[in-house]
């Protein structure tokens, strides 16, 4: 039988955009506590810095991509465990 695989019940955190765009900006880091509609960092987009938010309050589990890193409307940059 498949080994099941314990499912995050994190909450991903996408870019505003639905094109590509560069992260430019991280305030939190793995482990940080979040309140909800708090700015965790931006991304670049016409020449302009775009801030996303904690949609829940948690804790951040994941970053999945760094500085500069392209990231699209289907890219979680983050994950929030909720609290």
């Amino acid at each position: 039988a498949p080994v099941a695989v314990a499912e995050s019940n994190g909450i991903d955190v996408f870019s505003p955009f639905d094109g590509e765009s560069p992260l430019v900006e991280m305030k939190v880091k793995v482990g940080d506590s979040v309140t909800e509609g708090q700015i965790l960092g931006a991304v670049e987009a016409m020449k302009a810095n775009y801030n996303f938010k904690a949609p829940v309050n948690g804790t951040v589990e994941t970053i999945h991509v760094s500085l500069g890193d392209e990231v699209g409307a289907a890219d979680p940059i983050l994950t929030i465990l909720p609290k």
